[in-house]
């Protein structure tokens, strides 16, 4: 990229309906967007059983009980983000994900040709995910939010050292 890009930030913004999710591509695409970016994530993967909601949901008045029955409600099917995909390409707009897992990742890179790959600031610490990140050879958007610097310097090392392994191996087989 050598121009600046705009990232719409749909996240989970579309409450677990198709077709929000594809009427936020719409809108995103007549804002003059580059991207419009989802999340692809496992709720298994992701939220404890139990676990409780937030505060501010809580003050925002979810009627979830905890954290795993409010992500039911805006979870998609990840093939819906196919969908998705070819709404984006009918609007003209690129689609982009956030990704949570190495499962996530997998999927997002196998059906998606993406151009980065997204990790979220609370992925941060998943050194699976950040290992599997940094082989699969593409830049990457990490976001850092509250992180440490040592948390920060901790994620780049296992990015840089698992990116360089790759390249290293392709080098040596090529």
């Amino acid at each position: 990229m050598t121009s600046i890009q705009v990232i719409a930030e749909a996240g989970v913004n579309h409450d677990g309906c198709l077709e929000k999710a594809i009427s936020l591509v719409e809108i995103a695409a007549l804002a003059g967007a580059d991207y419009v970016k989802f999340q692809l994530f496992d709720l298994n993967e992701q939220i404890s059983v139990g676990a409780p909601t937030a505060e501010y949901q809580n003050r925002s008045g979810t009627t979830h009980a905890d954290m795993l029955k409010l992500a039911e409600s805006y979870q998609l099917p990840w093939h819906s983000h196919l969908q998705i995909f070819e709404q984006c390409r009918t609007s003209g707009i690129k689609y982009c994900a956030s990704v949570f897992c190495r499962e996530s990742l997998e999927f997002y890179v196998d059906n998606f040709s993406p151009e980065f790959i997204k990790i979220a600031s609370g992925e941060l610490t998943n050194k699976i995910l950040l290992e599997a990140a940094g082989r699969a050879g593409l830049p990457i958007i990490l976001s850092t939010g509250m992180a440490t610097p040592g948390e920060l310097d901790d994620a780049l090392h296992c990015l840089l050292r698992k990116s360089t392994n790759t390249n290293h191996q392709e080098k040596n087989t090529t």
